[in-house]
């Protein structure tokens, strides 16, 4: 199975140790949605991952779960 999401950003997010940073001032409040995505994938023998294009300003995850 695949799951697309798209999202527009104005500039493109920072990974960092496989993980995106997010850029809002309270971090401790934020940035766990897509640790929980991946986790839950992880958990199915599936695996996340993110794509950014600047021409379009689209952010892309994927998450993709084998049967």
């Amino acid at each position: 199975y695949f799951i697309e999401v798209r999202n527009g950003c104005d500039k493109e997010p920072v990974i960092k140790d496989s993980r995106i940073l997010t850029d809002k001032e309270n971090k401790e409040e934020h940035g766990v949605g897509l640790v929980s995505v991946e986790l839950t994938a992880q958990k199915y023998n599936g695996f996340i991952s993110f794509d950014y294009s600047s021409e379009n300003n689209q952010f892309l995850i994927t998450v993709t779960l084998k049967k």
